[in-house]
């Protein structure tokens, strides 16, 4: 009994030559084997009929390319016997077995061959190669030329061949091949943004949103690309008058159009849209609420895609006549392993070189969840985002084969680090429960039957919170180079770990409240507060200090060289309590007490004014580059307030509350030694509480119960 597989095939016989068993792919040599049990033709290529033996076929699925039109993979419950095809002796032109690299990718071949030339080279200088292969040239995007075989079967023969002629970066097959996205939780549970919950050594851990949303959130100018299996609107993706701030995106063949999901899949991306710009409400809480979402659908749901269908997309989202995105967010990476395809790397390069007209657009990558010691190679060629848990250390699951159970990959190339929590599932393909709240398709077609998500996790969440930082920064300023944005991202990050950047952590934990003082300060503006302006500005470069105590930070008592920053903060006398930042006390430098607060009364103000230290180098000349007390932008953050505390609160050595903080109630304590919060502690959702001790706020702890 036979099946149809498509109305037209030809069946031609040509000749091929025996075909390597391996390609070059960033340089290397790259191995495979062949799964005889899977094959794959080309239906646009071919013109006559043909029947496959149904007693022997597994599974037949059909895909569509804009290049390469229909095409069937085709399983078999073993290998391919010669008997399988109708007529029997089918010819190989379009026909491809399923390759399996020695990193595990599984691989169809196409008609056609990637390259990128050297610089001076040009494709006459391999014109021998084309007559004895049959190759031509098909087409060029940017510096990516394409070029196309009319016999697939000497696909690897020419591409090698082209690749050791030594006038080509690179070359190499183009292919089917499956990608994957990086797999994966009320407002007041979106503890990454700001941590009322309090856990237990884990007071105050998250990146600053709520600080920075006092600054900006974000502008309807900035688009973000988010590059996944879709996004759909949704009521947490509108503006306040109603529309829908998801815009006509892209999508791959095969998949609905302008970038929405499938309609039985697709909830990837709207999870990692949600963390990036979901509208405030009591549900909810994005990080740029305000700008504009560019889905891209990069066809997930299939099980394979051509590869140079990903790159149109790719640079689809930031060409100015296409999604014209000043960030590109991407939860997603190789299908195994860190190893990557030279062809998106292209496409990244594309992106931050010619994106927001030259100024370059902001790429971000999950760092990947493979436990590996090195991130992926697209994230090593953007932004590599890592996941934290609750307690600022790296993300675990239950899943994991490492000994620490850690899943969030590492290494030189890490960047960032923000909160993607632990996750307890059998395998990473399994059904996991993350800690990450975000928003869910609408009805039955997401992760859960609500319009909410509790069990988001990994780097794929951690990723779209840089993305949603970067929206902010370009809100701010969109003059800011990609460069720009990026050192403002790595120098006001949260250092974790070994100091400075390390493999763990990269240059630390996204600090959006920080960032974005920075990103203001591009404007030679100061930030005003309700109760007041807090400037601070460098008073002198590398001046001798002398500190007669030890000033904390690892730093001895002795003689230093240090740029020195002024703060100064104004704000009504109206005889309330003033607290100011940890850390600020009794070690002071030679001249004249700088380091300690001062504070004067003018009239029915009150200034109070310190100074930071970046000490450079000791009297022996050694390098220090540390912050004394700590590096002022972190002052900045939450380090002052005016506020009546509750009568039963104020100054003492060790400190126990157990208040209520209602709705518009803000409560902050301080004490010199420790502070317990009990069981009676609660903030209800919109009341802030602040507890901080005269040395550090990690001294702040819980009792059992909390």
């Amino acid at each position: 009994m036979c099946l149809s597989l498509f109305p037209f095939i030809n069946c031609l016989n040509m000749n091929a030559m025996a075909q390597d068993n391996y390609y070059w792919e960033n340089g290397k040599k790259t191995n495979f084997r062949t799964d005889s049990s899977t094959v794959i033709f080309y239906k646009k290529l071919e013109k006559d009929s043909i029947k496959l033996d149904k007693t022997i076929v597994r599974e037949v699925k059909r895909f569509n390319s804009k290049r390469l039109g229909t095409y069937n993979i085709v399983k078999f419950f073993k290998n391919k016997p010669d008997s399988a095809f109708t007529p029997s002796k089918i010819s190989n032109k379009y026909l491809s077995h399923k390759l399996i690299s020695d990193k595990g990718d599984s691989l169809f071949l196409t008609p056609y061959i990637i390259l990128k030339l050297k610089q001076g080279m040009n494709l006459f200088d391999l014109k021998d190669i084309f007559e004895k292969y049959g190759v031509k040239h098909h087409s060029t995007k940017y510096n990516v030329i394409i070029l196309e075989i009319s016999n697939i079967s000497n696909i690897l023969n020419a591409s090698n061949a082209i690749f050791e002629s030594h006038k080509v970066e690179w070359c190499r097959p183009n292919f089917i091949r499956s990608m994957n996205n990086q797999p994966t939780n009320n407002w007041e549970d979106q503890y990454y943004l700001h941590n009322t919950k309090h856990y237990c050594n884990a007071f105050n851990n998250d990146v600053n949103a709520f600080e920075g949303w006092q600054i900006t959130m974000g502008s309807p100018n900035v688009r973000v690309a988010v590059l996944d299996d879709g996004v759909e609107d949704h009521p947490d993706l509108n503006d306040a008058n109603g529309n829908s701030r998801v815009l006509d995106g892209y999508s791959v063949p095969g998949m609905p159009i302008n970038g929405r999901p499938h309609s039985t899949a697709g909830d990837h991306g709207q999870a990692c849209a949600g963390i990036i710009a979901a509208s405030h409400s009591n549900n909810i809480r994005g990080i740029a609420p305000n700008i504009m979402i560019v889905p891209v659908n990069l066809g997930f749901d299939n099980s394979t895609q051509d590869e140079l269908e990903w790159f149109d997309a790719m640079n689809w989202a930031w060409e100015p006549n296409g999604g014209n995105a000043d960030v590109l967010s991407n939860s997603w990476g190789p299908s195994v392993g860190a190893s990557g395809n030279v062809l998106y790397l292209e496409a990244i390069s594309n992106a931050q070189t010619l994106g927001r007209n030259g100024l370059g657009s902001i790429v971000v990558f999950a760092s990947g969840n493979n436990s590996l010691n090195e991130v992926s190679d697209y994230a090593k060629n953007a932004i590599a985002v890592g996941a934290l848990n609750k307690y600022d250390l790296p993300a675990e699951a239950t899943y994991s084969l490492k000994q620490d159970k850690r899943y969030t990959n590492i290494g030189p190339n890490q960047d960032l680090v923000a909160y993607g929590g632990d996750v307890a599932c059998s395998s990473w393909s399994g059904t996991c429960a993350g800690t990450i709240r975000t928003i869910d398709r609408t009805g039955s077609n997401g992760f859960t039957s609500t319009n909410y998500n509790d069990n988001f996790s990994g780097t794929s969440a951690a990723c779209p919170q840089v993305s949603g930082a970067a929206a902010l920064i370009l809100s701010i300023n969109p003059n800011l180079t990609r460069l720009e944005v990026e050192n403002i991202l790595f120098s006001t990050a949260t250092d974790l770990g070994a100091s400075g950047k390390d493999d763990t952590y990269g240059y630390g934990k996204l600090n959006i409240f920080s960032a974005l003082i920075e990103a203001t300060n591009t404007l030679n503006q100061h930030l005003y507060w309700e109760s007041g302006s807090l400037p601070f500005s460098k008073v002198s470069d590398n001046t001798q200090m002398i500190f007669t105590q030890s000033p904390g930070c690892g730093i001895s008592s002795g003689t230093y060289w240090c740029d020195v920053y002024k703060a100064e903060i104004t704000v009504p006398n109206s005889k309330p309590l003033l607290y100011i930042g940890d850390g600020l006390s009794g070690s002071q430098p030679y001249n004249n007490g700088e380091y300690l607060v001062n504070t004067v009364e003018n009239g029915s103000n009150l200034t109070v004014s310190t100074f930071f230290y970046y000490v450079n180098i000791n009297s022996n000349g050694q390098s220090i580059n540390k912050w004394v007390p700590y590096d002022p932008s972190i002052f900045c953050t939450t380090k002052y307030f005016i506020t009546e505390p509750p009568s039963s609160v104020g100054y003492s050595n060790d400190l126990t509350y157990n208040g209520l903080v209602n709705n518009g109630e803000t409560i902050e304590i301080k004490a010199t030694n420790s502070i317990t919060l009990t069981s009676g502690f609660e903030v209800k959702l919109g009341g802030y509480f602040y507890a901080e001790t005269f040395n550090k706020a990690q001294d702040v702890i819980c009792t059992p119960s909390q």
